[in-house]
Formats: C-alpha cells, structure tokens, sequence
C-alpha cells in the first residue's frame, strides 16, 4: 500500500509538509524513505515491523541481506534503507553537535518555539556529552504522551549512549513547568539512577528556556 493510500491525517507526507522533518517519528521518517508499503502491510505498519526488528542504531550495522529477510522488505527497499542511513552517518561524522549546558539544548532546539503542539524530544549523548541520537518520542501534552521510561532507557542502550537529556516545548511561551512536567522528572530522574544512565537535564522551551538541572530540581546521582 503507497503513502497516499493512507488516511490523509496518517500520511507522513502530509505531515512533513504540515510540520516539518523535525517533527516526524522514526516510523515515519523510514515511512518516506520506503515510500510504499507491502500486501499485507501498509507503508507505516511495514516501517513499524522494521524497527521492532533492529533500532535505527542497529539498522546500520545490518546488512542488507539481513534487512531484506523482513516480510514485506525486498533487496531494493533494504538498499533505499542502508543508503539513507549511510548519508546520515557521513553528516554526523562530520560534526557531533556537543549539549554541554541547558543553553546548548535550547540553541538546538529553538524550532520548537513554533510549534503550536507540545513535542517531546530525546537526546542520547555519548560521554563527552555529544549528540549520538535525537527522536521526537510524542507530539502532545507531556503528561498523555511520553513513552514509558522502559522504553525511552531501551533505546539508550539500543544507541548506545552514555546519558539522556529529555526537553520539551511550551507553546504558550511560558517555560515554567507544570506539576505534570514536575511529577514525569522526577519519575524519570529515579528511573535513570536505577538504570545507570543519567539523565542529565529536562529543558523546557519557550520564549526563554527552564533547565530542571540549573533550578536544582533534578535528582541525578550522576554528573
């Protein structure tokens, strides 16, 4: 089943045109890259199938007879999967963005000022704290939307990071978190000591930003 196939609020393209790349899951983002589905899935439920299989961080170290062993995934739509993944990797191999304080994650995700939705991103950081990875996990109020921390702390370990930063958006302008946003920090922040991967800050973004780190609020044994 093609992209156009779908409901149209279900459509990655229509989403991209509407709200940007940046905005997209990974499940949508492989969706555009695979471009059409197979007879038994559509194109989003196939890309769903292949990253329950392998992570985007293992999706590049399989090959693609590996990948092509994936119902509803021939040898051209693993070719079209490696060769995205490939461009990707020479960019980031390029520059690894470096997340040092609240400032820099605001610096770097100072598009979501636009959005008129709440989006809650991800950040993996290796030990020098340099971006290895960023996956916009919800789109929606924080409180309804965010993943379980079983699964934000699974892909962690999927990509390999050392830590974890979590930031989200207040459309309002108004960074002053809520006592939802308060509760999930908390909740995550004891999670990631259990784990051993430190959570390192929960940013807000808004006219300005609130770093949980920098107001004292955030319960990490890590530094």
């Amino acid at each position: 089943m093609h992209i156009k196939s779908l409901a149209k609020h279900l459509q990655p393209r229509e989403r991209f045109l509407e709200v940007g790349e940046d905005s997209l899951t990974d499940t949508e983002l492989l969706a555009l890259v695979l471009g059409s589905g197979s007879s038994k899935n559509n194109v989003v439920e196939l890309s769903q199938l292949v990253l329950s299989s392998y992570s985007i961080h293992d999706l590049r170290r399989v090959s693609i007879q590996e990948l092509s062993k994936i119902p509803g995934i021939g040898l051209a739509s693993a070719m079209r999967i490696k060769a995205a993944l490939t461009l990707a990797s020479r960019e980031k191999a390029i520059k690894k963005e470096s997340l040092k304080s609240a400032q820099d994650v605001f610096d770097h995700l100072i598009y979501l000022q636009k959005k008129d939705q709440e989006h809650v991103v991800a950040l993996y950081l290796n030990k020098k704290k340099q971006l290895l990875h960023q996956e916009v996990l919800s789109i929606g109020t924080l409180d309804q939307t965010i993943m379980h921390p079983r699964d934000l702390f699974k892909r962690a370990i999927q990509h390999g990071a050392y830590a974890i930063i979590i930031a989200h958006n207040h459309p309002t302008g108004d960074p002053k978190p809520s006592h939802a946003d308060i509760q999930i920090t908390k909740y995550l922040s004891e999670t990631s000591n259990f784990m051993g991967i430190p959570l390192l800050d929960h940013v807000i973004i808004g006219e300005t930003y609130y770093s949980f780190l920098e107001s004292g609020k955030l319960t990490t044994h890590f530094s």
